[in-house]
């Protein structure tokens, strides 16, 4: 049986890696915290980290930190697990791309098939505003810790090739 140092950190994937203040800092900025605030719960966290904690317990920690100290940060902190609500499948996370870049000004078209030199293709979203129009292929995950492949980029890559 291995034994778990005080500051190892289970992730969602169960693989096991010390505890890094960084990785922390970085979350909370990522999520748009500013620095006193980052500080402060990274202050609160190390008192409550104890052995073999888990990513989701870190979450609930920090989370409830910031329900009680900052709203606009515990909203923005929790985006992404929101996302992850969405449900199983992908196509609510489509159609939310599409409303999001509509608010930006573009038409959008959602979950079209497209006729490709070889086959037919499914694009998740298109976005047209003035003589740009983007193809936009949706990776939703509702798992922490799901991540997308680089062969899922080249695919969709030779997708894009097969259609213009």
């Amino acid at each position: 049986m291995q034994t778990v140092s005080p500051y190892q950190v289970i992730k969602a994937s169960g693989e096991k890696e010390d505890f890094s203040e960084e990785k922390i800092v970085k979350s909370l900025a990522a999520s748009g915290m500013n620095v006193d605030t980052a500080a402060q719960t990274l202050d609160y966290l190390k008192r409550h980290v104890k052995p073999g904690i888990t990513t989701h317990e870190i979450f609930g920690q920090v989370s409830g930190y910031l329900k009680e100290t900052s709203r606009r940060d515990y909203i923005n902190y929790g985006l992404k697990r929101a996302f992850m609500r969405l449900g199983p499948s992908g196509h609510p996370f489509e159609r939310y791309m599409g409303d999001l870049l509509e608010k930006f000004g573009y038409e959008t078209q959602v979950s079209v098939s497209l006729g490709g030199e070889c086959v037919t293709h499914e694009i998740d979203c298109i976005a047209v505003k003035g003589d740009q129009t983007s193809f936009i292929e949706c990776k939703y995950h509702n798992a922490p810790g799901t991540k997308t492949d680089v062969q899922v980029v080249m695919y969709t890559y030779a997708r894009f090739l097969d259609i213009e």
